[in-house]
């Protein structure tokens, strides 16, 4: 009996787990059921577009061609310093869409001025601030002002020699690297070219001019005038250029300091200056003075040191003006002269006998004592040409800052009057020369010199600067 009352317990124990499961799986199913049906229904997935690619209809651009090498050179010819990325650059973007795989050197041309143009205008404004102390003077004679004429023409002019045109300017940058650069150097040749040009060109007449003299001086040129005129090259393979490419000194300025990314200044420049019409009153080439009714050839004479030259018609474009006495020249310190010669005895000594080629031996004389003074000038600190009245005229003790007082060590053999000539004071030595030349003691006399050395004047201002900075600093006790 307890058997079977066991048998039926366990019996219904497994029929309740056999159970459960079933009606557990209901639940959890009428639970998820209920959830599906109140919650809204998921967004649909998205559609998939499908690309189908063809390589029979697809486009194929092609790169455009290069630029061609010799269009690359013709620009960097026709404008020396430009790079050859900026050489291709140009000839890319001046291309035409009709023919975009040819070269335009013309337009790229354009294209790299108007380029330069905006660039030199952004860097000129950057590097306004910054100091300019290095740089070049340069020196132009066009016409020394002594040219052996024939006897015809000597008759008909009274032996008076053209008048001559010379200039010296001071180009400033920042560095001695860039004044060393062949790009600056061509600049510093081509304003002071134009520099020499300006007083005839221009028109200029200096404010303090007398109408009663026919003799030229050295005049300082207005700096903002000289600025707007038009560049003339010193070169003489330069071609002759449109009036609508003609290029201010100020823009070549402005292309340079684009060019070689440094503040570019003209600081000062000074001109030989000739009276173009004398007046009736004015005396001809014969002056008054210690050599009144005599002959008179005024004759320039340049010289520059420490830096590349190019003298004696080196620039010339022809054997005139190589016979006119060209010279180039440029330098860390240069000198311009005008020396005055006068005598009765001139016309006939400096008169080139008929059917001979080579000058009158005064003629070569004279320009050597010019070279040999423009030398002594640039070489010795020269400030004046005649001492002062507490000057003493001594060859011993410390260098004289007066011409005529100092010892002519610079004097050429060839203008040299005697073989002890350069022992002896500048004022004796030109008596002997006009002595020696049968032209009288008096005949050579110098009437107007400049000596020019780089940022001299910069360096002025800045002493000045720290001195003025100096005495704040004592008044507020630092």
């Amino acid at each position: 009996m307890a058997a079977a009352a066991f048998a039926s317990g366990s019996a219904r124990l497994l029929a309740r787990r056999a159970v459960q499961p079933t009606n557990t799986l209901a639940a959890s199913t009428a639970s998820c059921w209920q959830r599906t049906t109140s919650a809204p229904a998921p967004a649909p997935a998205p559609a998939l577009h499908t690309r189908t690619f063809s390589l029979s209809h697809s486009r194929h651009t092609t790169p455009p061609k290069k630029p061609e090498i010799k269009s690359i050179a013709a620009l960097r010819q026709a404008i020396p310093g430009t790079s050859m990325l900026k050489a291709r650059e140009a000839l890319l973007a001046t291309r035409s869409p009709e023919a975009p795989d040819t070269d335009n050197v013309e337009a790229a041309l354009a294209w790299l001025e108007e380029d330069r143009r905006k660039s030199g205008a952004s860097k000129s404004e950057k590097v306004a601030g910054r100091t300019a102390a290095e740089g070049l003077v340069g020196v132009c004679v066009l016409a020394d002002g002594l040219v052996p004429s024939s006897s015809s023409s000597t008759k008909q002019s009274g032996g008076a020699s053209p008048l001559p045109q010379a200039a010296i300017v001071e180009l400033n940058c920042e560095t001695d690297f860039v004044g060393r650069n062949e790009v600056f150097g061509q600049l510093v040749r081509d304003i002071t070219h134009t520099a020499a040009l300006f007083p005839v060109l221009a028109g200029f007449v200096p404010p303090t001019s007398d109408p009663t003299s026919s003799s030229p001086s050295m005049v300082e040129l207005p700096i903002q005038d000289l600025l707007q005129f038009p560049l003339l090259s010193s070169s003489a393979d330069s071609q002759p250029v449109e009036s609508e490419s003609v290029k201010t000194i100020s823009a070549a300025i402005m292309d340079t300091v684009a060019r070689l990314g440094e503040k570019i200044t003209l600081s000062r420049a000074a001109a030989l200056v000739s009276p173009t019409t004398p007046a009736p009153t004015a005396p001809r080439r014969s002056e008054s003075g210690s050599a009144a009714g005599s002959e008179v050839a005024h004759l320039a004479s340049a010289y520059a040191h420490g830096g590349p030259s190019l003298i004696s018609g080196q620039q010339a474009s022809s054997a005139t003006a190589a016979g006119q006495g060209y010279s180039l020249t440029s330098g860390r310190v240069a000198s311009l002269l005008l020396t005055r010669i006068a005598s009765p005895d001139l016309p006939s000594q400096l008169t080139q006998v008929q059917g001979t080629t080579t000058p009158p031996s005064l003629h070569i004389a004279a320009r050597a004592l010019a070279r040999s003074l423009a030398r002594q000038v640039a070489g010795m600190e020269t400030r004046s040409i005649h001492p002062g009245p507490e000057d003493v005229v001594s060859l011993d003790g410390p260098p004289r800052t007066a011409l005529y007082a100092q010892p002519f060590a610079m004097l050429l053999a060839a203008a040299a009057p005697q073989p002890d000539s350069a022992s002896h004071s500048v004022a004796d030595v030109l008596r002997a020369w006009g002595e020696s030349k049968g032209l009288g003691q008096a005949a050579v006399e110098v009437q107007s010199l400049q000596r020019w050395e780089v940022g001299e004047n910069v360096e002025r201002e800045a002493k000045s600067a720290d001195g003025f900075a100096e005495e704040v600093r004592k008044a507020a006790g630092l």
